[in-house]
């Protein structure tokens, strides 16, 4: 066995995590949240069978409305010639009196200094008493900002996006100009059920179909099926081009997922993904295939592994690309992340507000019941347990908010009024 097989099969026999108390997928309790705070990537040396450090991301993050929200990103290359590490981007971000991003500008590292190279601002409002997000990307040179493209998008009640926009800017006078429009359709437990594209016809000057994606579900909210079609103008009507099909195993965790291709009125095979998870429902395990048609058989593209601590954060992700027409599957490239994490969070739920407390745990179909003092304004945050915001409203007095459209497993719930939390707990959705 080759030292290549020899480390790719040490990869795939990476030993499944031990379900602590305090996972997010286990009954129990989590004391904290996790942030990454610095990523270092890896690059597989292939003569020398080991993996050197090529690059690291650092995180920095600040407290804003209703958490802990990335502020800067600074990523660096390693170069032992020159440092080891010199500066190579630069992420900052800014957020408004919610917590909700505003602007992200990108720069880059050149003659010792920072030269801003990408911004992305975003705005929020009401347009005919329905929300309105949009981010407009600019470029910029010597410090003059040019305007690239524009998107925007409306909500439904629930948060769910309905309409996304998309504009390009260009002409003589510069100007917007139409590209492309999505409109989503939901089911009642929240998942997408159809994505309809349309491209702009500035001859016409309407929007024209162009694309649509159907999604189908078991009665477990499963995603089982994904059809992908394209419109075809002199037919009038939708033409089947490719489907991914998913398998469930006995938690309803993708275990594969298989893309055809529609050719000539029949199914052919394309790519597949393979799925393994450890005993807290991480994923650990991603085997990628391409069908090769001159042997009839799968040939392996790449493979992922990763690295959970008891919490569920990600600590290490290693991929691994290989050469498909190799019988031997010889690996040609290698790419490994580990993450340091930060409890930057401990929670400590409230004895004094218990007219909010919520009791655990709470079916998915059914609403959180929040009482208030009338006529005051609240903000709810509810956020995973890697930090991930998954639900923000704001209301008056009292109000029942559905989560059906959140998935099962522990979050932290806060409750905050005019900037000052009210109440803090643990919410176990199952």
């Amino acid at each position: 066995m080759t030292q290549m097989k020899k480390l790719l099969l040490a990869l795939m026999l990476v030993p499944s995590l031990v379900c602590a108390q305090n996972n997010p997928f286990c009954p129990g309790t989590v004391d904290s949240l996790f942030y990454i705070t610095e990523q270092e990537y890896f690059s597989f040396n292939t003569q020398t069978g080991r993996f050197d450090l090529s690059s690291r991301w650092t995180y920095d993050f600040e407290y804003i409305f209703d958490g802990n929200k990335n502020t800067r990103a600074l990523l660096e290359t390693w170069t032992p010639a020159n440092g080891p590490y010199v500066n190579s981007s630069l992420v900052e971000f800014a957020y408004d009196s919610l917590g909700r991003e505003v602007r992200q500008v990108v720069s880059n590292w050149s003659n010792n200094s920072w030269d801003s190279a990408r911004k992305d601002i975003q705005s929020y409002g009401l347009f005919n008493g329905v929300e309105v997000h949009e981010r407009i990307l600019q470029f910029g040179t010597n410090g003059q900002w040019t305007n690239s493209s524009r998107t925007r998008d409306t909500s439904d009640i629930n948060g769910n996006i309905v309409r996304l926009s998309s504009d390009s800017w260009g002409g003589s006078p510069a100007s917007w100009d139409k590209f492309s429009r999505k409109e989503f359709t939901y089911s009642p437990t929240q998942k997408i059920l159809e994505s309809l594209e349309f491209r702009y016809n500035s001859s016409s000057m309407m929007y024209e179909p162009y694309s649509r994606e159907t999604h189908t579900y078991d009665a477990s909210d499963f995603l089982l099926e994904t059809l992908f079609e394209l419109w075809d103008t002199g037919a009038s009507a939708y033409m089947t081009i490719s489907r991914i099909t998913y398998i469930p195993n006995t938690f309803n965790l993708a275990a594969s997922a298989l893309t055809e291709k529609w050719v000539m009125g029949n199914w052919e095979n394309n790519l597949l993904g393979e799925y393994e998870y450890d005993s807290c429902g991480n994923r650990v395990i991603s085997l990628n295939y391409f069908w090769l048609n001159n042997t009839s058989s799968w040939g392996l593209v790449s493979s992922d592994t990763n690295l959970y601590n008891p919490n569920g954060a990600l600590l290490e992700n290693t991929t691994f690309s290989f050469d498909s027409s190799d019988p031997n599957r010889a690996i040609v490239s290698g790419l490994k992340c580990t993450n340091n994490l930060l409890n930057v969070t401990h929670l400590e739920e409230d004895e004094v507000s218990s007219s909010w407390l919520i009791p655990n745990p709470i079916d998915p179909f059914r609403s959180l019941s929040l009482t208030g003092s009338p006529g005051v304004s609240y903000q709810l945050s509810l956020v995973d347990m890697q930090g991930r915001q998954v639900l923000s409203q704001t209301f008056n007095g009292s109000k029942a908010i559905s989560i059906s459209e959140i998935p099962i497993g522990l979050y932290i719930l806060r409750i905050s009024e005019k900037g000052t939390r009210v109440h803090t707990q643990k919410l176990w959705i199952k």
